[in-house]
This record gives C-alpha cells, structure tokens and sequence, in this order.
C-alpha cells in the first residue's frame, strides 16, 4: 500500500512485531484492511461499498458459545477499523456526502444459555435474537452522537421509539435522495414499492 504509515496504523494494520506490514498474523488485520479498502473505492468515486465485520477463518460474532471470550477479540478490531473509517472520510471531505451504516441481521438473547433456534447456545452463550438490537448511521448528514430509542434493563425488547427494518430501509434511501414514491419492476413487469416504511425524523432533519 502506498498509504502513508500513520494511516495504516490508524485502521490497525501494522502493530507489534509486524510494522513492516507482511501479510498473515496479527500484521494485517482483515477487518482493518477492508475498512481501508472502503475508504479508497469511496475516494475513487464508487457508489456502494460493502464490508463484512467478520474475521478470515471463522465466525467472530456467531456467539452461540463463547460470547464474551469472542466479543473481546471482535470488539477492539471493529471499534479501531470503523473509527478509522469515520475519522479518514472526514479528513477528507467525504463523509458529509457519505452515509455509513454498520448493521447486522438480528442481536444476541438478552441471558446466556437461552434457546430461541435449532442452533441453539451453550451455557457461555448466546443465541438469535431478533427483538431489540442496535445500528448506527454516520455522515450524509445524520447528527453526531444523536441516540435514538431505547431497550428495557436486559436490551430484551425496546422501550421507546422502536424501528423497524422497513423504517431503517427509508431512513437509508432517504438520506440518499431517493424518492419515497419509488418503484421498481419484477421479470414479469409488476410493480412494486421500493420503500414500505417511514423514514426516521430525527436522523435526516426532516
């Protein structure tokens, strides 16, 4: 790479023993080097850039056995790789025309050990759990440091201001410019809406 070393450093490429940057260990974290990869495809004018907050070689958030063990190997990397990203597009004048999104399909059961599906959790674990979890929205806009609704004590169920993937999806679009009104056409030529939900006030200035 021909970033500079303070901005390789930043998304946690080369630490330790590595700082020469080969590849493999702890040398070239895969998350850091995704995020930095994003970075560039946006500089160079790419519409829609996707990273997976996975590890190479196993399942780092799959938490149905050693959860915390598990989370604090995850946590640090995608905390130094995404605030990376963050700090990098703002130096850059990017972020305000940029939105950033970090989602992932469902949350953890809000009690280790508990049973929702086939996979199951051990006693250290946790499984699926698709009630109450969080997502996070930066750039394009959105307010810094805004929190929007809240869970009850065991993050089980929310509390207020729920949202909805459909309300998250119009949240998104809006924020992209795209019409509410929206349609798009199957094989066969029917209609359907783009947006079935309510964009959320508070995180666009509507």
């Amino acid at each position: 790479s021909r970033e500079p070393l303070a901005v390789r450093e930043r998304y946690g490429l080369y630490t330790g023993a590595n700082r020469k940057g080969q590849r493999g260990g702890e040398g070239l974290p895969h998350l850091g080097q995704c995020m930095l990869l994003a970075r560039r495809l946006i500089e160079a004018g790419v519409r829609l850039v996707t990273v997976c907050a996975g590890r190479r070689g196993d399942q780092a958030w799959d938490t149905h056995r050693d959860h915390f063990p598990c989370l604090k190997a995850a946590v640090p990397m995608l905390d130094q790789a995404f605030a990376a990203l963050l700090e990098d597009l703002a130096e850059r004048g990017l972020l305000e025309e940029t939105l950033v999104v970090a989602v992932g399909e469902f949350g953890r059961t809000p009690k280790l050990g508990q049973l929702i599906t086939a996979a199951g959790a051990s006693a250290d674990g946790r499984d699926h759990w698709p009630w109450c979890y969080t997502s996070l929205l930066a750039g394009a806009g959105v307010p810094g440091g805004l929190v929007h609704g809240a869970s009850d004590k065991l993050a089980a169920y929310p509390s207020r201001e729920p949202v909805t993937p459909e309300n998250l999806t119009a949240t998104i679009y809006a924020a992209l410019g795209i019409p509410a009104d929206t349609e798009i056409r199957d094989t066969i030529g029917q209609p359907h809406r783009l947006i079935l939900g309510q964009p959320i006030p508070s995180l666009i200035g509507a």
